[in-house]
């Protein structure tokens, strides 16, 4: 005998998608950056660059990444926690770095 089983456990089929329709989407954008008393080698090396390349008037550069994600939940603070937990984690060096996470309902 086969038996039919929900990816949701053993909630009927006609639930499954309910917690679903309830998730609304969100843009989160999360900018990584050297905290202000770290040195920046990659920035003093795009500086010299563009001095070499003839853009004066440049007086520092500071390189960072950004970090784009589509996340789904049910509100932007919760989107918030989570964000703010990834960078803890893994998305940023607490140590040498600050981050910044901006968030947008899609």
């Amino acid at each position: 005998m086969l038996a039919c089983f929900s990816r949701a456990g053993n909630i009927p089929r006609s639930h499954v998608g309910a917690r679903k329709q309830e998730m609304k989407q969100f843009s989160v954008k999360i900018e990584v950056k050297l905290k202000a008393v770290v040195l920046d080698p990659q920035g003093k090396a795009v500086l010299n660059a563009l001095s070499g390349l003839g853009f004066n008037g440049v007086s520092d550069a500071r390189v960072g990444k950004i970090v784009e994600l589509t996340m789904e939940g049910e509100s932007s603070e919760e989107i918030g926690r989570k964000a703010d937990e990834m960078c803890r984690k893994l998305l940023s060096n607490p140590v040498i770095e600050d981050f910044s996470v901006k968030i947008a309902e899609k």
